[in-house]
């Protein structure tokens, strides 16, 4: 049957290798950046250098290894049964060890917990869960720029709010962007990720009452090295607010406090409804069964192992600042944390992080994001740190050395 002419009749040759090539380019356009870190492992594997012959200062990971039991129960894991255990999956949501350990740990019910592969994950399921193209995100900087990057992958905006001291504690920014913008979520990192400042539990129970109806996302990578509470000796937390608050959540990990950064174990801490809003976005076999196995023997050995290695970091800190600013060199940290700021007015950043290398020593140039600054995180014995960086200084003429 002939076609009428004016439907489907046209003889015009289409360019389909055009069109695809078009689309692509649509898409790359559309594309929201990757988050792509440097990273000094392949640096130390090329060189073929041992742990115990570098200074890996540039992810603030432990420093020290993990104790010998979380190590034993990974190994028993793994021969148990004659390495049988190996083909099935993990307990799900973590497995029920964990979370009863977590719910201890953090003083919280089973119910106010979800565990993830990391709190990366945790972050990336909060984003998806709670943010969508014309939403808001607000969030203080600089920060941890992976949760921005986890933003842009949503559509949602992203409202940095610069502080006018990054180093000191600016709630009434906060509450001002919050105001104005009336966003979906507001992050919070706290000790923040890299100027070492703590948001208050008070304030952010203040901000979440004030603006019930947004989400304050706390991030707690870092709880362990944050300031000790006058009267119970340990870091405040805002996990017990986020358990009854339905606008706060929390989340945690195993990487930094507890060196286990390569079995990548985190968690939230959320009111039960949150929890349960989560699970939708959720994969409950996401937590490898090393990660679950090393948690759980970390979690017990917290007092006898873990507390004195925090709070040698906390003074190896403490003691690194003064060091360095007896030297006559521009640090800065807002208190907590295991890192602190270096700050190069010229912003050779990149060249300083480079000549460390030559002494084995990584360090985090955050030029791009935060000029001027390069992060160094903090082991227990930084008095080699410390020479290398003010030699380091005078051969680029920061610094001149007293005779």
């Amino acid at each position: 049957m002939a076609v009428p002419r004016g439907q489907f009749a046209s003889t015009e040759i289409v360019d389909l290798a055009a069109i695809r090539q078009a689309q692509h380019h649509v898409e790359e356009k559309a594309r929201p950046a990757a988050y792509s870190p440097t990273t000094s492992l392949e640096k130390i594997a090329r060189d073929g250098r041992t742990p115990d012959e570098v200074h890996k200062l540039d992810w603030n990971e432990g420093t020290i290894a993990p104790p010998p039991s979380v190590t034993a129960a990974m190994m028993e894991y793994i021969q148990s049964a004659g390495g049988a255990y190996l083909k099935w999956y993990p307990h799900l949501s973590g497995g029920e060890a964990l979370r009863l350990e977590l719910a201890s740990y953090c003083g919280v019910e089973d119910a106010n917990l979800l565990v993830t592969n990391g709190s990366d994950d945790a972050l990336i399921l909060l984003c998806r869960a709670l943010l969508a193209p014309g939403k808001v995100a607000v969030a203080p900087t600089p920060t941890y720029e992976h949760f921005c990057v986890n933003v842009a992958h949503t559509g949602a905006e992203l409202v940095r709010v610069d502080l006018s001291d990054p180093f000191v504690v600016d709630v009434d920014a906060v509450a001002t962007a919050v105001e104005h913008q009336r966003p979906a979520m507001v992050y919070l990192v706290s000790p923040n990720n890299p100027t070492g400042i703590e948001w208050p539990v008070e304030s952010v129970r203040d901000l979440a009452t004030r603006f019930p109806e947004v989400m304050f996302l706390v991030d707690e990578a870092y709880h362990e090295f944050g300031t000790p509470d006058g009267w119970t000796g340990e870091p405040r937390s805002c996990a017990r607010l986020a358990a009854t608050l339905r606008n706060v959540v929390v989340t945690r990990t195993f990487s930094k406090a507890f060196c286990l950064a390569s079995v990548r174990c985190g968690f939230v801490v959320a009111h039960p409804s949150t929890i349960e809003d989560l699970r939708a976005y959720y994969n409950p076999k996401s937590v490898n069964q090393f990660a679950q196995v090393a948690a759980v023997a970390a979690l017990r050995e917290l007092d006898t192992y873990y507390k004195p290695y925090i709070a040698a970091t906390r003074a190896a800190r403490d003691a690194f600042v003064r060091d360095l600013q007896a030297r006559g060199i521009a640090v800065r940290t807002g208190g907590a944390g295991n890192f602190v700021c270096l700050y190069l007015a010229d912003g050779r950043t990149a060249e300083l992080c480079r000549r460390l290398e030559a002494h084995a020593i990584y360090v985090r140039d955050l030029g791009a994001r935060f000029p001027g600054h390069v992060r160094i995180t903090i082991g227990l014995d930084m008095g080699k740190i410390a020479d290398a960086i003010e030699a380091t200084l005078h051969d680029m003429g920061h610094l001149t050395l007293a005779p």
